[in-house]
């Protein structure tokens, strides 16, 4: 596994550091690694991609552990588009 640092737009640096450490101890694969932070560039903003980025993160989170994933959320629920947070959280 690689080291995942994501760098998002307004966000600081102890969240992108806590989201790269959460999903580096999750067990995401380099390639899955890759894919969580592609998703999570496109979901910070409504865009016609939303939609799929946030149906690939959501996928990328069923991956994790429950406690990970909930780690995750609760870091990156604040940057996340309305629409992406439907489709990634319904039950919230």
């Amino acid at each position: 596994m690689i080291p995942c640092i994501y760098w998002l737009s307004g966000s600081s640096t102890p969240r992108i550091a806590k989201v790269g450490l959460a999903t580096e101890l999750g067990g995401l694969t380099n390639q899955n690694a890759e894919e969580f932070k592609e998703s999570l560039d496109v979901v910070v903003r409504d865009t016609p991609r939303t939609q799929i980025g946030a149906s690939k993160l959501k996928n990328l989170l069923s991956k994790v552990g429950v406690a990970t994933a909930q780690s995750i959320r609760e870091l990156i629920v604040d940057i996340t588009s309305e629409t992406a947070k439907k489709i990634i959280w319904p039950d919230k």
